[in-house]
């Protein structure tokens, strides 16, 4: 499954995928779980290339000189409480996707 897939699944119906919370610690918690299980069973996301270089982007745009803090603690230094950085990880992911797919069409 490519990895931006995943997140929109979660988008639609957060309370199945994060017991019922908005919250980007648990949406992280999620993904490296997911990470997890894939490797032990011999399955593996897709498109992880794009999502690491989600990673670095972050960093930058949200003015940070690296991002070795990781994405999901500077959006949460960022926002203020857990679930506004859980919609502002939204936010940045579609803008972030955007940005891919125009680079591709050039």
């Amino acid at each position: 499954m490519d990895v931006l897939e995943l997140f929109e699944q979660i988008r639609r119906k957060p309370g199945i995928y994060l017991d019922g919370d908005k919250s980007l610690k648990r949406l992280r918690s999620f993904l490296v779980g997911y990470e997890c299980g894939a490797a032990t069973t011999a399955r593996e996301l897709t498109d992880h290339l794009h999502f690491h270089e989600f990673h670095d982007w972050i960093a930058k745009r949200l003015g940070y000189t690296s991002s070795s803090s990781g994405w999901c603690n500077m959006i949460l230094e960022k926002s203020g409480s857990d679930e506004k950085a859980y919609e502002m990880f939204f936010e940045l992911l579609d803008e972030f996707k955007t940005l891919k797919t125009i680079a591709s069409e050039t």
